[in-house]
């Protein structure tokens, strides 16, 4: 994971090798910390390089658990080191810096960047403060504005543009990068405009009443509570020595990763991780799908349609027999094509279009990498039609069921759209138990090609979504038949951000006299309703891990990504507490409230749903 070498002229290099993405999990940080802890004592040496194999150069760890201390205490093992150096340290900067990837760069004396590289830091996004004093980094090496802007935006930049902010010292070209560096550290008198710590770097703090009256405009904004303690670690730059500053940051991440909002956040992080992971396998078919057929006139073919062009694939529209019909399929998907965003010069939208192509005979299946069925009806004539070995996407929708065709020689699955967001994300991949693993893992990353958001769920059961939000409802029309009102239960949900409400307005015949509920009642029952009810999916092998479950509510029926889902929610208020809960109610409906046996299997083991999204089973 890190290579360690020593040059002639006393140059040490340490080489971050930890593929894929060079992640500063707390093992690598420990090793990186101790190697810079015993070469910046010896002095027969004129500099460290810090730099890296691959097109990263560093990205942080695994952000998705629930307690990030130990992360944090391992990377401020790293930056200490590098602050109490005898020897300088430059941090070679090829390809991406992300998260703490970026901090350890910022901690570094000097930053020497090749010209494709790219800086980013994004962990606002997740409820996040910097984990290694990026904040009061930035702000002495280019001041509040751009500190401040920069981790605001989350965006990744050029080398260039970090060049022009302040944030890298050099950029040169590509490759030239380490000859840089080396001639940095071999001529210190030099260059010492940039070989100097951050610590001793003033020239943003020089000019207080201007330094304030950045800080007193952003104060002004109506910022998230993440980022109103952002401007406070900025303004910590200049009021605080460095020392007590970066102490300053770093216990406000610790506050930061504590919340319960940055939890939920990061929870559905890692579970979008677990869906197809980085190293997963894919079938050969799947890699190359670059011909596509559809068959359909409904709105799904459309979507589909629209979101393969967009990725670059051609579409063959097979005619359906109803000339109006497929008209209006082509019409739309031009309509869909000239709204989206600009595309790149060798994909301009008219050559989107032009990939499009409506097909009146069937002999075009034989040429295709993929055929996706929106229509049951036509299912057994177009698979017989088809070569072996071809991939057949049968497309539903809500809880309808494919209608497999009986040919075992075709890789064949269902596409289910679920969700009640008129433009959700969420495509369930249908298979049976059978279904190969490195198949489902690239028509997974297939569906994310197109900008989609792929579970796997098993035939028969009607779809994870569906199920979930079903008994979203089921506990909410239990709540009217006991005498709520049903805006007030509406309202309740609501005023907690979910984007589908289980009435919606409608008028529901209510039950016996009219029953005080509190918001709190609502939500409670709402929430076990849906993590008992993603409990028994998980238990009968329909859905996969509880993340799924999350991940489907939030993409499919926009529940608030800031509660995490129903899964993570019973986590959070504790698994013996809701199922107690769910108990007291079987007077109520004793099948409805019947706590699924996995509820008991994890509280006897002290585990939560969180285990399982890890492994545990």
């Amino acid at each position: 994971m890190l290579r360690r070498a020593v040059e002639e002229g006393g140059i040490a290099r340490l080489c971050l090798s930890a593929p894929p993405d060079n992640a500063l999990r707390v093992q690598l940080a420990r090793s990186l910390a101790q190697q810079i802890t015993d070469l910046g004592m010896q002095s027969d040496l004129v500099g460290i390089i810090l730099h890296s194999d691959g097109p990263i150069f560093a990205t942080g760890p695994d952000l998705s658990g629930s307690d990030l201390r130990g992360e944090h205490a391992a990377l401020a093992l790293v930056q200490t080191a590098i602050q109490e150096s005898k020897v300088p340290v430059v941090a070679v900067i090829d390809g991406l810096a992300h998260g703490a990837g970026l901090e350890l760069a910022l901690a570094a004396h000097t930053r020497v960047a090749g010209a494709n590289a790219r800086i980013a830091h994004s962990y606002l996004k997740l409820g996040l403060l910097p984990i290694m004093g990026a904040a009061h980094r930035m702000t002495r090496l280019a001041g509040p504005a751009v500190a401040l802007e920069f981790l605001r935006a989350g965006r990744p930049i050029s080398a260039e543009e970090a060049a022009r902010l302040g944030l890298v010292d050099v950029v040169v070209a590509q490759g030239g990068t380490m000859d840089k560096a080396r001639e940095i550290l071999r001529n210190p008198n030099s260059h010492t405009d940039v070989l100097r710590p951050v610590s001793e770097r003033h020239e943003h703090l020089v000019k207080p009443g201007q330094f304030l009256a950045t800080i007193k405009h952003y104060r002004q904004m109506d910022l998230p509570a993440t980022q109103k303690r952002l401007v406070d670690c900025v303004e910590a730059a200049q009021l605080l020595p460095f020392e007590t500053g970066i102490d300053y940051e770093g216990a406000a991440f610790l506050e930061s990763q504590a919340d319960d909002t940055s939890r939920a956040l990061r929870h559905l992080v890692g579970a979008t991780a677990r869906l197809v992971p980085v190293d997963a396998k894919a079938s050969a078919e799947t890699q190359d799908i670059r011909r596509m057929a559809v068959l359909g006139t409904s709105s799904h073919v459309v979507r589909w349609s629209t979101a393969a062009l967009q990725a670059g694939l051609s579409v063959s529209h097979i005619a359906s027999g109803d000339a109006s019909a497929d008209k209006n399929v082509a019409e739309q998907v031009r309509q869909r094509l000239a709204q989206l965003p600009d595309a790149p010069q060798a994909d301009d939208k008219n050559a989107r279009a032009l990939r499009f192509q409506s097909a009146a005979h069937p002999d075009v299946l034989r040429d295709v990498d993929l055929v996706l069925i929106a229509d049951p009806l036509r299912v057994p004539d177009t698979v017989a039609a088809m070569p072996p070995g071809r991939i057949v996407g049968l497309v539903v929708s809500g809880d309808a069921e494919p209608s497999w065709p009986v040919r075992t020689d075709l890789r064949t699955l269902g596409l289910r759209h679920s969700g009640g967001l008129p433009n959700a994300d969420l495509v369930e991949l249908v298979a049976p138990a059978e279904a190969q693993n490195d198949f489902l893992n690239g028509m997974a990353k297939f569906v994310q090609r197109l900008g989609g958001t792929p579970i796997r769920s098993t035939p028969g059961e009607g779809g994870v979504a569906t199920a979930v939000w079903g008994a979203c409802v089921l506990a909410a029309r239990d709540l009217v038949r006991l005498g709520a009102d049903p805006a007030v239960v509406d309202d309740a949900l609501a005023a907690e951000g979910f984007k589908v409400l289980p009435f919606g307005g409608r008028q529901v015949p209510m039950g016996r006299a009219m029953r005080s509920v509190s918001a709190e009642d609502v939500v409670a029952r709402c929430f076990d309703a849906m993590g008992n009810a993603g409990a028994l999916l998980v238990q009968a092998g329909v859905a996969q891990r509880p993340g799924d479950i999350d991940i489907a509510m939030v993409h499919g029926f926009g529940l608030p990504r800031a509660l995490g889902g129903p899964m993570f929610a019973a986590d959070m208020r504790g698994l013996l507490t809701v199922r107690n809960r769910m108990r007291s109610r079987q007077g109520e409906d004793p099948e409805f409230w019947a706590p699924a046996p996995l509820f008991d299997e994890l509280i006897k083991n002290g585990k939560r749903f969180a285990d399982m999204d890890r492994g545990w089973s």
